[in-house]
């Protein structure tokens, strides 16, 4: 089974590049919460809103990875539950549905833009809610697109 022990080291670097990530960000978010980036940034309303949304975001994101990476490792001490998430990320269905969905192009223009979006805060709510809400929409066509495509194939 030389696939699966690709696999397997392809889910270690996918887990060691993610847990990186997280040290990132959670050195970041803690930044953030001790008032380093306090001198940067819109003051008043919006100013709120956006830390809070930063917050919030950090917070998903973290949870979500923090979840992948939890996931990850259960996978790798079971060869069953492995198993599983090789088949279920190389099924020929969930490809093609992927493939019909735009999902690569989604995920390529998914982060760039919230990337986008939180830096344009700091200059102009305008163009940060612009920005919030063309990725608002992007990912209900997308979600609706997957919907549609997972009960049509």
């Amino acid at each position: 089974m030389e696939t699966m022990e690709k696999y397997r080291s392809r889910l270690i670097f996918r887990m060691t590049y993610t847990a990186v990530i997280v040290i990132i960000a959670a050195a970041v978010f803690i930044s953030g919460l001790t008032g380093v980036f306090d001198s940067f940034g819109p003051k008043g309303d919006f100013g709120d809103f956006l830390s809070g949304f930063q917050f919030g975001l950090f917070t998903a994101l973290m949870l979500a990875a923090v979840f992948s990476i939890v996931k990850m490792l259960s996978a790798l001490k079971s060869r069953d539950k492995l198993k599983h998430m090789y088949i279920g990320e190389t099924d020929e269905r969930s490809k093609a549905i992927c493939e019909k969905s735009g999902h690569n192009l989604f995920m390529a223009w998914c982060y760039p833009m919230l990337l986008a979006a939180i830096i344009s805060g700091y200059f102009s709510s305008v163009v940060f809610f612009t920005l919030l809400g063309a990725l608002v929409f992007m990912n209900a066509v997308h979600f609706a697109l997957i919907f549609y495509y997972k009960k049509t194939m």
